[in-house]
């Protein structure tokens, strides 16, 4: 992450931002959620203005590593020709492997394991929503692989996949459902990525559940010391909502 000017900010607020602002919203997105896991959704990094991609990416995720949070990350950003069979497969058979654990004894449950997916360009999927069956805004055109690979079919067919989650549009922050899957945008908190004048920098927050509830709804970001929009998510009742802060 270099020292960059920030894109779409008010200009009243362009004093001291940098791309900095981004590790520090990190930091405190990980103090107030104290996180299991971090997932970075792809554009990590404003590739044309840096110098060293390796250094900032290293800074990208510092607040991650200094925190000793799992963490995983997308590192490209423009792989647009769709998922691979080999990826598919590898899916396939992680999936088989872990329901297969989920359902031995001496502790089988009685229902599959709830699986989240996360990708950095939408399945085709994403464009049959619109302001009838979404929660959420659309404020940019959605930007699909060139190929359907038919990887959301093989994810319902699985059966395990309760959640899938993207980034790349950075301007869209919805969720919709289709065949008992919610889809839904991760969240775009870089300041040195593209934004939108007014439209506040956020991170998609995960809160599972092991406990069967209906609860989940769509609110509002809050303005704090981090800005931040989330989902609340029983993975046992598929149901989808949102956690602010204030």
């Amino acid at each position: 992450m270099t020292i960059s000017a920030i894109i779409a900010i008010a200009e009243a607020e362009v004093h001291g931002c940098s791309a900095l602002n981004t590790s520090l919203f990190i930091q405190c997105m990980i103090e107030a959620e104290k996180p299991n896991l971090i997932v970075f959704t792809g554009d990590n990094i404003f590739g044309s203005d840096t110098k060293d991609s390796a250094k900032s990416l290293n800074a990208a995720f510092a607040p991650a590593i200094a925190a000793e949070i799992p963490w995983a990350a997308f590192l490209l950003s423009v792989a647009m020709a769709g998922s691979k069979p080999s990826q598919q497969l590898w899916f396939q058979r992680t999936s088989t492997k872990l329901q297969n654990v989920y359902m031995r004894l001496p502790m089988a449950q009685k229902s599959s394991v709830s699986g989240l997916v996360y990708f950095h360009i939408p399945l085709p999927e994403f464009a049959s929503f619109d302001v009838s069956n979404f929660t959420g805004v659309r404020q940019e055109g959605i930007t699909l692989a060139s190929i359907n690979s038919g990887f959301f079919t093989t994810m319902v067919e699985a059966g395990d996949v309760k959640v899938i989650f993207t980034g790349h549009d950075h301007l869209n922050d919805f969720c919709g459902q289709m065949t008992g899957i919610q889809l839904s945008y991760a969240g775009g908190f870089g300041y040195h990525a593209y934004g939108k004048v007014g439209w506040s920098r956020r991170a998609r927050v995960v809160v599972a559940s092991l406990e069967k509830t209906d609860e989940g709804g769509w609110g509002a970001v809050r303005h704090g010391s981090a800005l931040m929009m989330g989902i609340s998510l029983s993975l046992m009742s598929r149901s989808c909502g949102v956690r602010t802060y204030s």
